[in-house]
């Protein structure tokens, strides 16, 4: 199964992003995220056998404890990649512990020989059809910051 390592956004905060969707679905054409389903990405892992998934996942939290926690906040709405964008995202504001979260889980990743890639941490809201040249909309984002307090694998479903 395809994973990667994310982290869930709180209910109360995901509200606040359904102008956001409503908004950017009056300009662009693809598949939204649902709300309930909004997170923060971290590393992608690529094919992880399913007998290897619980295993991974009790290492990944033992990073999560160790790692002090921290807060994130949306920086901007950006377009991914820069190169044939076809995602609309929000992106995370860079902070010193992001770096650390990800190389912890990488080296995780590798001793149980996967081949993990880090993310710069964003919030994915969309998948477009197709790549195209897209002009990101200027879009009122919610400002608050949000505690992170937890860490999960998440399957990746195209």
């Amino acid at each position: 199964m395809r994973l990667f390592v994310a982290y869930r956004l709180p209910g109360d905060y995901t509200l606040k992003f359904s102008s956001t969707l409503a908004g950017l679905a009056k300009q662009h054409r693809g598949a939204y995220v649902l709300p309930k389903d909004l997170h923060v990405t971290f590393a992608f892992l690529g094919e992880v056998p399913e007998s290897v998934a619980p295993r991974l996942i009790v290492a990944l939290r033992r990073v999560v404890r160790a790692v002090p926690c921290f807060r994130l906040k949306i920086r901007s709405l950006v377009a991914l990649p820069h190169t044939r964008p076809h995602i609309l995202a929000l992106a995370i504001k860079p902070v010193p512990e992001v770096n650390l979260l990800q190389q912890q889980l990488l080296l995780v990743a590798a001793r149980f020989k996967i081949q993990a890639q880090a993310k710069p941490p964003h919030v994915t809201l969309c998948r477009l059809k197709q790549a195209a040249a897209l002009s990101v909309p200027q879009l009122s984002l919610p400002t608050s910051d949000f505690l992170l307090t937890e860490i999960q694998l998440i399957k990746s479903t195209l």
